[in-house]
């Protein structure tokens, strides 16, 4: 399992913060850690990048804390990325 702090920004409006990033996925299963945890647990949403065509799986969303979540399926490849926004109120 990756451990890898991913390409992030981090973004507060009033009340709210975002953090959205992309990262490569070359494992099944991928911890992506935020660069400021939240104060809350936050919404999680991802979407897959792979410049070569389709991909085969869904990425599914596995724990979600409130530093870290973590997303896993059967899309790996160095080229393949996990592009993701989170947000908390």
């Amino acid at each position: 399992m990756s451990t890898d702090l991913a390409a992030a920004e981090t973004e507060s409006f009033v009340g709210t913060t975002i953090q959205a990033g992309s990262i490569i996925k070359n494992s099944p299963t991928l911890t992506i850690y935020f660069t400021v945890p939240f104060a809350k647990l936050p919404i999680v949403v991802v979407s897959p990048f792979w410049p070569n065509g389709g991909v085969g799986y869904v990425e599914t969303i596995t724990a979600v804390g409130t530093d870290q979540f973590t997303v896993s399926s059967g899309n790996l490849a160095a080229n393949y990325s996990v592009n993701w926004i989170a947000c908390a109120a």
